[in-house]
């Protein structure tokens, strides 16, 4: 520390040095200049030693003193610009100076006028600044992980790569400024040449890891769902030209990416059901029928109960059939039946509810479905192929002969169970014949 010295002494000295600097301040004397900032600060020490030590400062002492120190505030500007790389820090901690001895540190002026003044109590919860920042950083790498775990594991092109790739480096950088000398030591420089008083650091850096955190979860909730969407149209566009198996392959790829799009399990239970893969299409349909209707659009939910329906019916398996069947029939309502998709859903339905109780001998019951589904489209095959065989159940095959002839010149599903019908109805006309 500077030896103590009459307080107006001190002053004057102080006077003087911020004189000497001033005039070599136009010049470009680097090591003049950076010799009489050092004499500066030295001389304003001895007048914060001499102050200390005066029993009383007189108005006109006082006054001077704060004209004195604006203007080395305002020199501070010059002498950066002339020695960028002056080093402060180092001199005041060879003299020991105190953390109040604001002349010590050089910094230019704040970004904005408000982060100029040092609030103490902010500074008192630096730990926790610090611990949300390594909090921030966790739940992004967390949410990386997620991505990852979804991306890759599907076998992605370099499209689907793009977001992981973004989030990782995010998240590195992020990590490598908050665990590493070097992140540290590069962060301290940008938010020195963002102009950010050192008293804010640790505030913005938990700042700037909630930003990327945000970044991160904002990847993952906005690109990666229209990801998936790309990749469900491609999987449609497979399956509509009868390649089941890039299909499958799109399909499984938008499920991994958004394992909540429920109508994402009709679809594949479709494809699998085109692999014949039959224990595979009843899995998907069940999550499909398990999920609360809401959670997809009607005629998804009709479609997947009345597909498995149709699976449990091959199988024989009449009793665990009859529940998708009957759920989905009590469901639809007269202002369902208004749009023409839904009366195919309808006709599908009373069809296999049919088909369900010929299956077990219940012919005057299957009677009524088929029935139903004759006068709702007389052009399909299925329901006069399942009637014609109720009537023979009940012999009258005379009755049954026209429905056979309809069976026959009607429009069929690729589906084996109607190429079958279509077979029997060509036996029974050609004995008839």
């Amino acid at each position: 520390m500077p030896v103590p010295i009459a307080l107006q002494d001190a002053l004057q000295e102080y006077d003087q040095s911020l004189k000497e600097l001033e005039d070599v301040l136009g010049g470009n004397d680097r090591s003049l200049i950076q010799q009489l900032t050092l004499a500066t600060l030295l001389a304003r020490d001895a007048v914060q030693v001499s102050l200390e030590k005066a029993s009383s400062i007189s108005a006109e002492q006082f006054l001077h003193l704060q004209r004195l120190d604006k203007k080395l505030k305002e020199k501070k500007g010059s002498i950066l610009q002339k020695l960028p790389e002056i080093d402060t820090s180092s001199w005041r901690s060879l003299i020991n100076a105190s953390e109040d001895a604001w002349w010590w540190i050089f910094e230019p002026p704040a970004l904005f006028s408000f982060l100029e003044k040092q609030r103490k109590w902010l500074s008192r919860f630096d730990w926790l600044w610090a611990f949300l920042s390594l909090f921030f950083l966790t739940w992004a790498v967390t949410v990386v992980f997620d991505t990852l775990n979804r991306v890759v594991g599907e076998g992605l092109n370099t499209q689907g790569i793009f977001p992981v790739v973004v989030q990782v480096l995010l998240t590195i950088a992020g990590g490598s400024a908050a665990l590493t000398k070097n992140g540290r030591d590069f962060l301290k420089s940008f938010m020195g040449r963002l102009r950010i008083p050192q008293h804010y650091w640790q505030e913005f850096r938990a700042i700037a890891s909630l930003i990327i955190l945000l970044i991160v979860i904002g990847i993952h909730e906005l690109y990666l769902p229209k990801l998936a969407a790309d990749r469900y149209r491609d999987g449609l566009s497979h399956y509509q030209a009868g390649r089941f198996d890039s299909a499958l392959q799109a399909y499984k790829q938008s499920m991994a990416l958004r394992p909540d799009f429920v109508a994402g399990h009709y679809s594949l239970g479709l494809i699998y059901e085109g692999l014949q893969r039959t224990e595979d299409a009843i899995s998907e349909y069940q999550l499909v029928v398990s999920q609360d209707r809401d959670a997809l659009d009607k005629l998804t939910w009709l479609r997947a109960h009345n597909n498995l329906g149709r699976l449990y019916l091959l199988d024989e398996e009449y009793p665990t059939a009859w529940i998708p069947l009957e759920r989905a029939f009590n469901s639809i309502t007269e202002a369902d039946l208004t749009d023409s998709e839904m009366q195919v859903a309808y006709y599908n339905l009373l069809k296999n509810l049919g088909w369900l109780w010929l299956a077990q001998e219940q012919f005057i019951e299957a009677d009524e479905f088929l029935t139903q589904a004759i006068d709702k489209n007389p052009q399909r095959s299925a329901a006069h192929c399942l009637k014609a065989q109720v009537l023979e159940g009940l012999e009258q095959p005379d009755e049954a002969f026209p429905f056979w002839v309809s069976c026959l010149s009607g429009e069929r599903n690729i589906q084996a169970e109607e190429a079958e019908w279509a077979a029997m109805a060509r036996a029974k006309l050609e004995a008839a014949e």
